[in-house]
């Protein structure tokens, strides 16, 4: 931990009361913290392309998508981090609002957040900080996008046994999708 990333238990003893924006990847279940919260919550989920989430995590852990494996379900496992960080129980179970965005478009998410939150007194620059230790990703060495069926079952399987794919493939494109609102308002 550092100035940059600082543990939970600091955060929650500090309090979030004067923060505009707070971004985690904990699990779902840590935005209890705001279930009574005195003004609304609005959660924008980072939507990802199924697949190519799926083999970052491979990626990420250091593991290779078998597509010779007919166990396709252990190859998902195999590669899948915990899916603990979205649930759709924060919309039903704590009222909160649930927007989208694109993941590959984070630059323009940042720059659709600047007219939203409280300018900082002292400006930081960025610094990227990449998760995947390992290894550079290859994606032109990854046989599922070589695959058309395979890709077809595995992203089916994803669609049916994920909320937070499941809450993406719904949302992307819909009224609640952050670049399709800001592009109404214009």
């Amino acid at each position: 931990y550092s100035r940059d990333r600082v543990p939970f238990d600091i955060m929650d003893e500090i309090g979030y009361e004067d923060c505009d924006w707070v971004s985690t990847e904990a699990s779902w279940d840590f935005w209890g913290t705001f279930r009574n919260w005195p003004f609304p919550v609005e959660l924008h989920v980072p939507c990802r392309e199924p697949i190519d989430f799926l083999l970052s995590q491979c990626n990420h852990k250091g593991e290779e998508f078998d597509c010779q494996n007919p166990d396709v379900e252990a190859e998902i496992t195999k590669c899948s981090l915990k899916n603990d960080r979205f649930s759709l129980q924060l919309q039903s179970e704590f009222d909160f609002s649930l927007k989208c965005f694109d993941y590959s478009q984070f630059d323009e998410y940042t720059a659709l957040m600047e007219g939203h939150l409280t300018q900082r007194r002292y400006k930081l620059e960025y610094a990227f900080r990449s998760n995947n230790m390992i290894a550079p990703r290859k994606k032109k060495e990854e046989c599922l996008w070589n695959n058309p069926d395979l890709l077809k079952t595995v992203n089916s399987y994803l669609q049916r046994t994920s909320d937070y794919h499941e809450f993406c493939n719904t949302c992307m494109g819909s009224h609640d999708d952050l670049f399709v609102a800001a592009s109404m308002q214009k």
